[in-house]
């Protein structure tokens, strides 16, 4: 053996290959996929053909299913022209999802989704959300999977899903597998990743930029207000550890940023942040999360009561001009 194989033969001996397993079939288990972000991620430039993008979409369907040990793949998709939970109206501090606007999308965008609206095979089947989006659509299944006794594996990129319990995450790049049972408050995975309702609440304080959504904006620092990231939002929820605790700092919060208005302010954002897991899509389902002898409960009940009246009354309007 000449010196550079002999070189490459003991570099492998000294690293041999990483081999990732799966956990193995498990009959009846659903793995639940964001059609809307697959799509996005499976459709590639401009030179990517129709084919290429069909089948990256299908083999990273086939992916999920395999390290979850899945039997059924369900892709959930928000319908196009849906309202969303009607999340637009419900927004008046920021235009819901309002840094959108202008951007485009992918070539193939139009025919995937076509191809995954219209799908009839075996390996996948599809469910069309009009009334809400599709990560509430996954958070109903969820629910509706754990009243029959059942858990679901959630493939879903966006960060929204963070705050789902009573299943298992999937890593949507490695599939690192992360168990979160039902009502969890907060739970890590290898990485860091914030799992549990923990999330909703850093959420609450530090907004969603993908989605528009301002959260407090700034909080009170050492000796003055100061902008609040997600960094902050977890400083400042460090020492939480349950959802009564961490809504008496995150009401705190709304009372010191938003002064008089905070409790339609605090309403305004849980209802674009939640994800609704009630037949509905009820703009204050968020009300789940709410503790009934927390700080600031009561206010919160009556924004909420003001908030679904000011979405009924706009919804009205559109439907009887």
């Amino acid at each position: 053996m000449n010196p550079l194989a002999a070189a490459i033969a003991a570099a492998a001996a000294d690293a041999p290959a990483i081999h990732i397993k799966g956990p193995g079939f498990v009959p009846g288990r659903y793995v639940l996929v964001d059609g809307d972000y697959l799509i996005y991620g499976s459709a590639g430039n401009n030179e990517t053909s129709i084919g290429d993008a069909r089948m990256r979409l299908m083999q990273k369907l086939q992916d999920f299913k395999a390290m979850s040990g899945a039997e059924h793949i369900v892709l959930h998709l928000t319908a196009t022209g849906g309202h969303k939970g009607n999340r637009y109206v419900a927004a008046t501090i920021k235009p819901y999802q309002g840094n959108r606007s202008g951007s485009s999308r992918p070539k193939n965008w139009e025919l995937l989704r076509d191809f995954c609206e219209s799908y009839k095979g075996v390996v996948f089947r599809q469910k069309l959300w009009g009334t809400r989006e599709a990560d509430d659509g996954i958070a109903l299944h969820l629910r509706l999977l754990h009243e029959q006794g059942n858990e679901a594996v959630v493939a879903m990129k966006d960060k929204d899903s963070q705050m789902f319990t009573g299943c298992t995450h999937m890593d949507w790049d490695t599939f690192e597998l992360c168990h979160v049972p039902r009502g969890t408050y907060e739970k890590e995975n290898s990485v860091g990743l914030i799992y549990g309702h923990k999330w909703f609440w850093l959420q609450m304080l530090a907004g969603d930029t993908a989605d528009h959504i301002p959260g407090v904006q700034q909080i009170r620092g050492v000796t003055k207000m100061v902008q609040c990231g997600m960094g902050r939002a977890k400083d400042a929820l460090c020492m939480s550890y349950d959802n009564d605790s961490a809504q008496a700092t995150v009401v705190k919060a709304y009372i010191q940023f938003y002064k008089e208005g905070w409790a339609d302010a605090f309403a305004e954002n849980a209802c674009l942040l939640w994800m609704r897991d009630d037949r509905e899509a009820d703009p204050i389902d968020f009300l789940k999360i709410i503790q009934p002898d927390a700080f600031g409960t009561a206010e919160i009940e009556e924004a909420a009561k003001r908030l679904a009246l000011r979405i009924k009354e706009a919804c009205d309007a559109a439907a009887n001009p």
